[in-house]
């Protein structure tokens, strides 16, 4: 019996073989970014069980990349179909124009249609005032919805009644003068997302669109090129290279190089998420029929052998001819390059009326031009002979790879590397540091940030200079948008925070992982982790607000006659910056894993979209009118930041523990939650009992204690369930250690004594209300329209004297003051605890409720049990209901 054969034999396995495993090696490093689950399908029933050494993923992740996939493809398809009707009906613009023809929708021309036989039956004796009062009374209403849809593809503003004016006079004297045939229909106006052969273009207009489809694929193939070399790239400015070890296999460099090619081809996603539903939009709109899903395949995969080969001659020669220090450099110029053409291309895409210079050189372009290797899948929508194009596809998608991989052999015919030693260097004279002014408070860490983002381009670049672009490119292709930013306070505000928000979100996240490998070094310097990153994170925010007071000041002086409120609101705005350089630094340093190779998958990308998430809350903060909105939003936003804090220094200890965890204790980050899910489930249990026959009072009773007693519930079900030490204790509702002499009857009379005190306040407040008009109007303006004490007595009493005290003492007594507590030291816990609890409350009794929830605070800081606060604020609310009925 023939004993099995070794796969790589001695002489090497064949070229198939390595292009297989490495491909496969490929697929299965991507199936494990996705999840274990979809491993079976890589693996032989005899192969060994799948190895366990990373956690896998959910059911739920993997549905919602499934989800996250789909929707990218459907809009991908959209975004093509669209854009090639906008070609079509330009092109068909143009060649009507030649003939002078206007262009319409097809409803348009029916009713067109249907006018010109409406006048042909008229009497000619009467058909000159007849026609009059028609053109006057039902045909110049149909050409004004015309000329405002078109205003509004264009992208104009359709209420401009000069150019609507004008555009309905043209249309009026060509009916006049050739009626309906002096239209023709134009298919750019179908807004059915998905392709039909109705959006390809008339034969006449055919070799202008495949002539402009042709450029657009050159310039989509020419930032995709540049991306796969820029930010797209996590090797090429590296110091190790991943082919050093593919180098120890007992194969000829070309075929590693090769069996690279087809590696980049089927692993790139835009090739499959952009490439792929271009072609499949054109394939389908050309009439291909049947045949057009797996000829997109097809394309696809011949563009990303194209692609592959020319980035992997491309990385060879840049790594063998330029020295380390200046592959980031390179990079940086390279992602620059492939962001402008994106937009460029994404501004053709998306852009309302596409630019007539591309119709006109379309027009201009011989059919040779697009017989290159990327513009060559066009042809096969058009009447040119398929076998021809075929076998150019075939020339192309067998000579590139090849040649390719043939040039980067030749490349690394003395070695694959270099140098002996890839980390080279020289050092000079270190030139002293300054002791005062701005650069002494920068020697340090935050001085060590800005030399690595000075000497790395790459980096540079992607966290200063892409959010200016895609701000940018906003701007570009909605030139509304600028309008209404100059043209309102509140909008300009709300671009400077956004573009300081994404300075945040590329920079602020990244502040643990531009460490690297040496990270650990961190650890040991002699100053706490959690104040390194305070000094990072002032360091963005610095950033961020000069990107942000940019935006204000060209807004400012480009239009010097603003209201008083835009220096209020710009205010909002560049505090904003502020809190959300700690919230995305905060959020970076929880979502950081460190222990995983590849950069880009060192932070959650889940963590990313809740930034994004909350970053959009704060338009809230920027366009509500009043300064109490303003207010109550940021201090809320400025406490979440403090909890993310507060998480962060409880897990910055075990950071490089992959077994150790922090020891579950009750956080901010508790307290915040319950009081945003008391609030909501208030809501949706008044939403559910709206429809009843239960009265008023009874409604908002059981709404209110309802949603009260199922947050009370749950969050102590949920400390419980995370373990935390002595729960009873910390929630107040047990005797503490602390206060072994103070028993419940003691800190029931401590409670009732606070309450009385707190009470008192509030009868001298509503005297001063009272007595002082000033104060007496502003009270009745903020309690105009009643609210709670229109509600019958007896429930009035349920509500405000029982409820309310048991629900809102153990939210911000037990879970919100004992976080703040565990951070802050007592007093300054003791005063924020009592300004976020006035703050969640109707201005007009913030002054009583702040002395209430000192009160609260300090008694529960005294006694250790929660009964006391309670029976302080059962104290207080009664005295409160006595003196206002």
């Amino acid at each position: 019996m023939d004993e099995p054969r070794d796969p790589i034999s001695p002489g090497g396995p064949r070229a198939p073989r390595v292009m297989y495993l490495l491909a496969r090696l490929a697929a299965r490093r991507w199936v494990n970014r996705v999840g274990g689950h979809f491993a079976a399908v890589f693996r032989r029933r005899d192969a060994l069980p799948r190895r366990l050494g990373t956690a896998r993923k959910s059911h739920y992740s993997i549905a919602l990349m499934l989800f996250l996939a789909a929707v990218f493809l459907f809009n991908s398809l959209n975004l093509a179909t669209q854009f090639l009707r906008r070609l079509s009906g330009a092109a068909e613009t143009r060649h009507a124009l030649l003939v002078d023809r206007i262009p319409v929708a097809d409803y348009t021309y029916l009713e067109l249609q249907k006018a010109d036989e409406t006048l042909a039956d008229l009497d000619p004796t009467q058909i000159k005032t007849i026609r009059t009062v028609y053109e006057q009374k039902v045909l110049r209403k149909i050409l004004r919805q015309e000329a405002q849809q078109q205003l509004l593809s264009e992208g104009l503003v359709k209420s401009d009644e000069t150019e609507l004016d004008a555009r309905v006079a043209r249309f009026a004297q060509v009916f006049r003068e050739k009626g309906a045939h002096g239209f023709t229909v134009s298919r750019s106006r179908n807004m059915i997302p998905f392709p039909t052969v109705d959006d390809w273009p008339s034969r006449s207009e055919e070799g202008t669109v495949l002539g402009a489809l042709g450029l657009l694929l050159l310039i989509l193939f020419a930032s995709l090129f540049f991306m796969s070399l820029g930010s797209g790239n996590q090797d090429l400015g590296r110091v190790e290279w991943h082919l050093e070890w593919l180098f120890s296999f007992p194969v000829p460099a070309h075929v590693l190089f090769l069996a690279k090619v087809f590696e980049y081809a089927l692993l790139n996603p835009f090739n499959w998420f952009v490439v792929f539903p271009l072609f499949v939009t054109l394939y389908v709109a050309s009439g291909v029929g049947n045949g057009a899903l797996p000829l997109a395949l097809f394309t696809a995969l011949y563009l990303g052998v194209l692609l592959g080969s020319l980035r992997i001659a491309a990385e060879t020669w840049l790594r063998k001819n330029l020295p380390v220090s200046r592959l980031k450099n390179t990079q940086a110029l390279f992602t620059v390059i492939s962001l402008l053409t994106f937009f460029l291309v994404m501004g053709l895409a998306v852009a309302p009326q596409l630019p007539k210079h591309l119709i006109h050189w379309s027009e201009g372009w011989p059919t040779a031009v697009l017989w290159n290797p990327v513009s060559l899948p066009v042809l096969l929508c058009g009447p040119i002979e398929n076998v021809w194009v075929w076998l150019a596809l075939a020339g192309w998608s067998v000579g590139l790879p090849l040649g390719a991989s043939l040039f980067s052999s030749f490349c690394v015919r003395d070695g694959l590397l270099s140098a002996a030693n890839p980390y080279q260097g020289a050092r000079g004279v270190v030139p002293a540091s300054p002791t005062t002014g701005f650069l002494a408070g920068l020697k340090g860490l935050s001085g060590k940030d800005l030399r690595l983002l000075v000497r790395d381009r790459n980096l540079l670049v992607q966290t200063m200079v892409v959010p200016v672009l895609i701000i940018g490119f906003n701007v570009i292709i909605n030139p509304t948008m600028l309008k209404s930013v100059l043209s309102n306070f509140q909008h300009a505000a709300t671009l400077a925070f956004s573009l300081g928000a994404y300075v945040l979100l590329f920079g602020g996240f990244g502040v643990l992982t531009a460490e690297g490998p040496a990270l650990w070094l961190l650890y040991t310097f002699p100053q706490g982790l959690d104040a390194m990153l305070r000094r990072k994170a002032t360091l963005w925010c610095v950033f961020g607000l000069a990107y942000a007071g940019a935006v204000l000041a060209i807004a400012a002086v480009l239009n010097p006659f603003w209201e008083a409120g835009f220096l209020i609101t710009a205010g909002t705005a560049l505090v904003g910056v502020i809190i959300y350089a700690f919230i995305a630094v905060a959020l970076g340093a929880l979502g950081t894993d460190p222990f995983e190779m590849e950069a880009a998958r060192k932070i959650r990308p889940a963590l990313t979209y809740l930034y994004m998430f909350l970053a959009a809350l704060f338009a809230y903060a920027i366009y509500t009118p009043t300064i109490w909105g303003k207010l109550v939003e940021m201090v809320l936003l400025g406490l979440l930041a403090v909890a993310l804090w507060q998480k962060v220094r409880d897990r910055l200890p075990y950071l490089l523990d992959p077994t150790e965890a922090p020891p579950p204790q009750v956080s901010i980050a508790d307290g915040l939650a319950a009081a945003l899910a008391f609030f909501v489930l208030q809501g949706i249990l008044m939403l559910l009992l709206l429809p009843t026959n239960l009265p008023a009072g009874a409604k908002v009773f059981l709404a209110f204690a309802g949603a009260g007693t199922l947050v009370a519930l749950f969050m102590f079900y949920r400390l419980w369930q995370r373990d935390v030490p002595d729960l009873l204790r910390v929630l107040g509702l047990r005797q503490s250690r602390d206060h072994p002499g103070n028993g419940w009857f003691f800190a029931s009379g401590v409670g009732v004594a606070g309450g009385l005190l707190a009470g008192l306040g509030a009868l001298l407040y509503v005297l001063a209300l009272q007595h002082y008009p000033a104060l007496r109007a502003w009270r009745d303006e903020l309690t105009k329209g009643g609210g709670m004490l229109d509600l019958d007595f007896h429930w009035l009493v349920w509500m405000v004297v029982i409820a309310a005290p048991l629900c809102e003492e153990f939210i911000f007594r037990a879970l919100v003051f004992r976080g703040l507590r565990r951070s802050f030291g007592a007093w300054r816990a003791v005063l924020a605890s009592a300004l976020i609890f006035a703050l969640v409350h109707p201005p007009i009794s913030v002054v009583p409720v702040l002395g209430l929830g000192l009160i609260a605070a300090l008694t529960f800081e005294y006694t250790g049990l929660l009964i006391a606060p309670i029976l302080a604020h059962m104290v207080y609310n009664s005295i409160v209901v006595v003196a206002s009925g």
